[in-house]
């Protein structure tokens, strides 16, 4: 019995490791990662901040070569993943207020295993505005739910975002 004791001790020795580690941490509690979303790109141009926490990911990009929007893109493993890039309908939750019924682009990356939903915002300074510390999405799709996730610390991305577009 003094081997299995020692391997459940050293079993829950490990997990606590893993729970202590930075990295689970983030994966856990969610984190923020910034940078700019192109090669070779100008200062100010592509700047994206991307939140992920589990196996949910959102992303808030800005401006880059001809497109002048911005672009907030949802991936997880509920989002469907069509062959070909497709519009379709979705219902947007946002926080406590009334769902925004909108048509978004739904698309899968080569060799990524989530779909993505890319919803459109006319300008970066309109997604921004919107930017609170903490928000919760969800989308639904003809009533079910395909992604769901509540950042945190959104009003350190927002400066980050702010500062890379004014070229820092």
């Amino acid at each position: 019995a003094g081997g299995v004791a020692n391997t459940l001790v050293n079993h829950a020795t490990r997990l606590e490791q893993v729970k202590n580690d930075p990295r689970y941490q983030s994966y856990e509690n969610g984190s923020w990662e910034f940078f700019q979303d192109a090669p070779k790109v100008k200062a100010g141009d592509y700047c994206a901040a991307l939140y992920w926490q589990k196996d949910s990911f959102v992303r808030v990009s800005g401006p880059g070569g001809e497109y002048k929007g911005a672009l907030l893109t949802f991936w997880g493993p509920n989002i469907p993943k069509p062959e070909k890039q497709q519009t379709i309908k979705i219902s947007l939750y946002q926080n406590d207020e009334a769902p925004q019924n909108v048509q978004v682009f739904n698309y899968t990356l080569p060799n990524y295993e989530y779909g993505a939903i890319a919803i459109a915002v006319p300008t970066l300074d309109a997604l921004l505005s919107n930017m609170e510390d903490k928000m919760k999405f969800e989308i639904k799709q003809d009533g079910k739910s395909i992604a769901n996730i509540t950042w945190h610390s959104g009003l350190r991305a927002k400066e980050m975002l702010k500062q890379c577009t004014s070229g820092k």
